[in-house]
């Protein structure tokens, strides 16, 4: 669907490129907070809220249990190279395109009689929801 948003709002592949290229040195220039964030997951802070799944790879099986997206020595030069993958001459690439996430979570949603019988404490209270969407060709946009 970025496809279709990029013919749509004109936007170009190098739009995109310099838009990637902006966003990780976004992540470089908070480096303080990126590298205590890396210590903290080097260190095994937040192993117990992400468990490793294994996944098959061209160089075999792999562990995966910290987040790959954050590339601060990404070039401009780099991200020109790569070949667009959707199609032909496209803007998206593996450089300039929304990571694929690894992960999942759970949340358990429960009445004030259910938490009384199983001796539950809510962590939160819903309050309100919302729900809304947009035309699927071009979900991307929000």
């Amino acid at each position: 669907t970025a496809e279709n948003l990029a013919a749509k709002h004109n936007i170009t592949r190098e739009d995109c490129d310099r838009y990637a290229f902006k966003t990780q040195q976004r992540c470089k220039a908070s480096s303080f907070i990126f590298l205590f964030a890396l210590a903290a997951q080097d260190a095994g802070y937040f192993n117990a809220e992400m468990a490793p799944i294994e996944v098959k790879t061209k160089k075999g099986k792999e562990n995966m249990q910290k987040d790959e997206h954050p590339k601060p020595q990404t070039t401009l030069e780099q991200l020109a190279k790569l070949p667009s993958i959707f199609k032909k001459d496209g803007t998206v690439t593996a450089g300039n395109a929304s990571g694929v996430c690894d992960g999942a979570g759970a949340v358990i949603i429960a009445s004030e009689s259910a938490l009384k019988k199983h001796s539950l404490t809510p962590l939160a209270r819903i309050v309100a929801y919302h729900s809304s969407g947009c035309d699927p060709s071009i979900m991307g946009i929000g």
